[in-house]
């Protein structure tokens, strides 16, 4: 790609790699229209090669708009991590259990799913 590559071609360039997936000529008119009616928009993208990344687009006051793109594949992880970890407790409680075992270079502990952890 170089500078003054229309976006239709970036976008139709991203889709044939994997890194896009949809309609370039939709996602022009869409983009044109937001830019056009001044909104902002964010948008979050799962990619094929399993990376997650947020697109945020500004409209600028001359018509055109700003896209910051970025990777939050290990942000979106953390999140996914916390939940789990949150349905489980919730799950331990629900069912009367309120102790999580853990190992920790080469220890086993006792979790009490109050931030308490004590040495077996």
């Amino acid at each position: 790609m170089s500078t003054g590559t229309p976006l239709r071609d970036i976008l139709a360039h991203r889709a044939r790699k994997g890194s896009f997936a949809g309609d370039p000529d939709k996602y022009v008119t869409n983009a044109l229209k937001m830019a056009a009616e001044g909104r902002t928009i964010a948008q979050k993208f799962d990619l094929q090669d399993g990376r997650t990344v947020s697109l945020i687009s500004r409209p600028l006051a001359d018509g055109g708009w700003v896209s910051t793109h970025m990777d939050i594949s290990e942000q979106r992880g953390t999140e996914r991590e916390r939940d789990l970890l949150r349905q489980r407790e919730r799950t331990s409680r629900r069912n009367g259990c309120s102790d999580h075992r853990v190992s920790r270079g080469g220890r086993e502990y006792a979790h009490d799913g109050w931030g308490h952890a004590r040495r077996k």
